[in-house]
């Protein structure tokens, strides 16, 4: 019978973590000298986390990947996405085993991550579509470029940046579809409860969209979305629906998985034939 082993806490930096008590057994020991952080809502390492736990140490586990760079939704739900998310962390820095569960020695590595990150110093990890690359990138803590004009800007990396004249939740919609611009596709993928999934069909993507903007409670197929919002196009935002396929144009962007395998991305410039779709836009925009 395995016994856990409690071990003092010391403060640790700027992240704002908690580690509670000991890891089992079987999680990987920390780094020696290293103390564990307190944090000021929500404690993280007071239990392992894997798919399907849920609760707030899992919001500020998903925060503080977002702070070292690992964009992760903060819903505090851990689904698969978050899981890779994880993974890919845990490779960059080297902690065995890389499998996407969040042990209560891992606590101290993402702590000093997300406190490098905050302080400009971070060789940070951001999340996407290629697990196990790193790269220098701004602090994630910094708000979201944007574009001049009413016009969102296709990147070369293939996410979007929304134009600064957009509504807030236009904003959000651009920056929750950036995260899974690049993710594959696969039939049904993202239509789980907490829309956290490592692929998209093109009615998932839709609603993981919208979703990111307060629009959306539950992902809705394409058959759904032909009803969604108010009929016709939007100033903003436009969805074109029918039985068979989804697609959307956000601040003149396009966002679709069908031309996502040859322009490497969701968003794209080019438009496409629009004949046989019922056009919705969400309320007020």
């Amino acid at each position: 019978m395995l016994r856990r082993r409690l071990v003092p806490v010391a403060v640790l930096g700027l992240g704002g973590l908690a580690l509670a008590g000991a890891a089992p057994a079987s999680a990987r020991p920390a780094a020696p000298g290293k103390p564990a952080a307190i944090g000021k809502t929500a404690a993280l390492g007071k239990r392992t986390l894997h798919v399907g736990s849920r609760g707030p140490d899992v919001r500020l586990l998903q925060r503080e990947l977002t702070l070292a760079g690992v964009r992760t939704h903060a819903d505090g739900q851990y689904g698969p996405l978050t899981a890779r998310h994880v993974a890919m962390f845990e490779r960059e820095q080297n902690l065995k085993p890389a499998d996407g569960v969040f042990r209560p020695s891992d606590v101290v590595p993402l702590s000093e991550a997300a406190d490098a990150s905050v302080a400009g110093g971070a060789q940070a990890f951001q999340g996407g579509s290629s697990p196990g690359r790193s790269r220098p990138s701004t602090p994630a803590a910094a708000p979201a470029p944007l574009a001049a004009g009413d016009r969102a800007q296709l990147q070369p990396d293939g996410t979007a940046i929304a134009p600064a004249s957009a509504p807030l939740a236009v904003q959000q919609m651009i920056q929750a579809g950036n995260q899974i611009a690049k993710l594959p596709y696969r039939y049904g993928g993202g239509h789980v409860d907490n829309f956290q999934d490592d692929a998209y069909d093109c009615s998932g993507s839709v609603s993981y969209s919208l979703h990111g903007a307060g629009l959306l409670a539950s992902p809705d197929d394409s058959t759904g979305l032909e009803g969604f919002g108010s009929a016709g196009p939007g100033r903003w935002v436009t969805i074109y629906a029918n039985a068979d396929h989804t697609l959307m144009f956000v601040a003149g962007l396009r966002f679709d998985t069908s031309g996502a395998t040859a322009a490497g991305s969701r968003w794209q410039t080019a438009s496409r034939d629009l004949s046989g779709y019922v056009v919705r836009h969400p309320n007020g925009l």
